[in-house]
């Protein structure tokens, strides 16, 4: 039925059968009028360079944002591009994609962040010389179709450069989707935040020059907690609910002493500081991920199935680490007995996959792959 239906009438069902669609209406009538403030305030309508950072927005149940490692990444980079105004001669701004709901501000961690919206870059920047676009892989087909749709705002830029955040391998579209970008780019680069797929095979696969940012990490921002401070907590990413419900069970069995825990509905402060009371995190994501790495750099010990796509070699070395979920579920209460048992070891173990985490990630490296990419030295050009 609703396909039948003519584009105009849509919104006015949704207004009057949906109580979300009222609230958000008029939350997005507030947000709209602050932006339309802000942007006159913050930016010049004569500004000759810009750097966009595109991310997705609202929650429509909500209304508020919501926080994952992607956003954090990217909100990291924002951070220190603005750092780098000297370097670069632009001015950044973030914005959400045409199709997604209105933010005004990242909530859930700290940040100073003003967030716009897609139209206003078309309507507040008409004499850009110079344009840098950063889209995550996620969304790089809704963005670069909406991108397209306004071409003809393009024609005046004389360097436009369209960057793929490829934070996750599997997310990344195929090369003639990225072809698509070049209707409206003169340049079109990838940047990673894994070393597994920084390498010359994926620049050749994806004909586009390819740069390694990694992604932010800073060890003093954690609760860094010994064994002896811990308390006996077991937390699992979200990732997959029906993985965390049959280990949870075997836990909750085997060691009743212990308590399980999904991470959720936390904002970044709640979530640092329950980490840093958890004796053990179980991740189902990505397995090098957020969850992962700060659970190690609060003290506690990090377990995860090997995936090929992000783990470097290194981290198979590691006990914590399994290669698959019948194998880390046969084991995993016999290891935590073991952890119990002799806190030194519990710390040794803490102490090598910080290690592992180390070789791969540095913060001042980070920093200045940033530099470099927007000096244009691309790790694979």
């Amino acid at each position: 039925m609703r396909k039948y239906l003519p584009n105009f009438l849509k919104p006015i069902i949704r207004f009057v059968y949906y109580k979300n669609e009222r609230k958000k209406i008029f939350r997005e009538f507030q947000i709209r009028k602050s932006q339309n403030k802000a942007i006159k305030e913050l930016y010049s309508e004569n500004e000759s360079s810009l750097i966009v950072f595109l991310i997705d927005g609202a929650n429509w149940f909500t209304g508020t944002d919501s926080i994952s490692g992607g956003i954090m990444s990217i909100s990291s980079i924002y951070e220190e591009t603005l750092k780098l105004e000297e370097l670069h001669k632009c001015k950044s701004i973030m914005v959400t994609h045409k199709d997604a709901h209105l933010l005004l501000r990242l909530t859930k961690f700290p940040n100073n962040i003003p967030i716009f919206r897609f139209n206003q870059l078309f309507q507040h920047f008409k004499k850009l010389n110079k344009i840098i676009i950063h889209i995550p892989d996620c969304y790089f087909n809704i963005c670069i179709q909406q991108l397209i749709d306004k071409h003809n705002w393009f024609t005046h830029i004389q360097d436009k450069h369209v960057n793929i955040l490829n934070q996750n391998i599997l997310l990344m579209p195929t090369p003639s989707e990225i072809a698509q970008s070049y209707i409206i780019a003169s340049k079109v680069t990838q940047t990673t935040a894994h070393d597994k797929y920084t390498n010359k095979q994926f620049r050749d696969f994806y004909k586009i020059p390819l740069h390694k940012l990694s992604v932010f990490t800073d060890c003093t921002k954690y609760y860094a907690k010994k064994y002896k401070e811990k308390e006996n907590l077991i937390l699992f990413s979200p990732d997959d609910p029906l993985k965390n419900k049959i280990l949870s069970s075997k836990i909750n069995f085997d060691l009743p002493h212990y308590q399980t825990r999904t991470i959720e509905n936390l904002s970044y402060s709640e979530y640092l500081k329950l980490i840093s009371k958890a004796k053990f995190t179980i991740t189902f994501g990505e397995g090098l991920d957020y969850y992962f790495i700060e659970s190690v750099y609060s003290g506690s010990i990090a377990i995860a199935i090997y995936n090929e796509d992000f783990f470097t070699e290194n981290f198979k070395e590691l006990t914590t680490v399994y290669n698959d979920f019948e194998c880390l579920k046969s084991n995993i209460v016999n290891f935590i007995k073991t952890c119990d048992n002799s806190p030194i070891n519990y710390q040794a173990t803490n102490s090598q996959q910080k290690s592992a985490i180390n070789a791969v990630y540095d913060h001042q490296v980070y920093v200045n792959n940033i530099k470099k990419f927007y000096l244009e030295e691309y790790t694979y050009n």
